[in-house]
C-alpha cells in the first residue's frame, strides 16, 4: 500500500546518515567522528543542521560532545529498564540542574503567556501537543522530544520576553538530559501530553494563577516519576 510521503529536515538526513556510518562501519565506543567544520564540508549542509542532528544523535544515546575533545561514539549498553536506571544515577547531578532551573523559569513563563499569548501562537502550541500525540503513536521518540520542546518553547515565546525565550531556547539546546530521562517512562509520555493539553487550556482561557500552577504540576511531576525510576534527589520533594 503506498503511503504519504514526508517531508524530512535537513537535520534528520544528516542523523541517518551519521547513524548508518557509525552502525555499519566498524567503527568502536570512544572513536571520533570527524569535527563539526569537517561534517559541514563533507555533508554540505549549515552548521545549524549539523548542531540539531548532533543533538538528536546524542539524545538517542550514539554519540557524546565533550568540550576540548570533539564528537565520540558512545559506550553501548545494555537495553531495558537496568540500563535506565544505571544512566538516571550516571546522570543524576545532571538531572537536578537540569529541573532546578525549569521550576525557576517556566511556572512564571506559564503566567506571563496566560496574558500575552497571540492566538497564533495558542494555535503553534495546540499543533505542537497534536504532532506529540501523533509521533507517540509511531513511536518516534526523537519526533515526540522535538514537539515536547517545542510547547515549551513556544510558551516561552507567548510571554513576548526576548531574554526568556533565549534562556529557554538554551535548556532544551544544551540541557539534554530532562527530555532524555522522562522519554523512558511509557507512562510520562501520557501523562506529558494530558498536562500539556491542561496548560495550553488554562492559557487560552487566560488562567494566568491555573496555567502556572499546572506548569509547576506538570515538572513535579516528571521528577517524582524519574524518583520511582531511580532518580533520588529530595531538594525537589519539598
Amino acid at each position: 500500500m503506498l503511503k504519504p510521503i514526508k517531508k524530512k529536515r535537513v537535520s534528520d538526513l544528516i542523523v541517518e546518515q551519521i547513524r548508518e556510518m557509525i552502525t555499519s562501519s566498524e567503527m568502536e565506543p570512544g572513536q571520533m567522528l570527524p569535527s563539526e567544520r569537517e561534517l559541514v564540508q563533507t555533508l554540505q549542509v549549515s552548521r545549524a543542521s549539523l548542531r540539531e542532528a548532533l543533538r538528536i544523535l546524542e539524545i538517542m544515546g550514539m554519540i557524546e560532545t565533550r568540550a576540548g575533545k570533539g564528537i565520540i561514539i558512545s559506550e553501548k549498553k545494555t537495553e531495558g529498564l537496568e540500563s535506565f536506571e544505571f544512566w538516571l544515577k550516571a546522570h543524576k547531578e545532571a538531572l537536578k540542574e537540569h529541573f532546578e532551573v525549569r521550576l525557576v523559569i517556566e511556572p512564571d513563563a506559564a503566567f506571563y503567556a496566560a496574558h500575552r499569548a497571540k492566538h497564533e501562537t495558542i494555535l503553534k502550541m495546540r499543533k505542537a501537543v497534536e504532532e506529540f500525540r501523533k509521533c507517540k503513536d509511531e513511536n518516534d521518540s526523537i519526533g515526540m522530544i522535538r514537539h515536547d520542546s517545542e510547547f515549551h518553547n513556544l510558551i516561552a515565546q507567548a510571554t513576548g520576553n526576548h531574554t526568556l525565550l533565549v534562556l529557554m531556547e538554551t535548556i532544551t539546546r544544551s540541557l539534554l538530559e530532562g527530555w532524555k530521562a522522562t522519554l523512558h517512562i511509557p507512562s510520562r509520555i501520557e501523562k506529558t501530553i494530558s498536562e500539556h493539553t491542561d496548560i495550553l487550556s488554562a492559557i487560552e482561557k487566560r488562567r494566568d494563577a491555573e496555567a502556572r500552577d499546572l506548569m509547576r504540576k506538570h515538572l513535579v511531576n516528571a521528577i517524582s516519576d524519574l524518583k520511582e525510576h531511580g532518580m533520588a534527589d529530595e531538594r525537589h520533594a519539598k
